[in-house]
């Protein structure tokens, strides 16, 4: 938030700094993430024509996984039908976008 905030006091008119800023606040309200490594470890899995099955939250998905993606979404739809929490954050995804490139 605060480097978003210096670049609105630099330049309020900033659109790409104004239009991800509620996006950004809305993640802010989580803990910090870290990954851990531990070494090398190796899983075999079994996917379903192509797709990783899981369970999530006790509900079966299955879904593809792109380990070059930066960003991954899921649908309102799909997001309901597993019971997790959706909030609405009022940010255009393209200046989102330009800010992570």
């Amino acid at each position: 938030m605060s480097e978003i905030d210096a670049l609105l006091a630099i330049d309020p008119e900033d659109a790409n700094a104004k239009d991800t800023r509620p996006f950004v606040e809305a993640f802010s309200h989580f803990p910090d993430q870290a990954v851990q490594e531990s070494g090398i470890n190796k899983a075999t899995v079994q996917t379903d024509a192509g797709k990783l099955p899981l369970l999530i939250i006790g509900r079966k998905a299955s879904y593809l996984f792109g380990t070059g993606a930066r960003l991954s979404t899921l649908s309102e739809s799909e997001a309901l039908r597993l019971g997790i929490e959706i909030n609405d954050v009022n940010s255009r995804g393209d200046s989102l976008w330009e800010l992570l490139c």
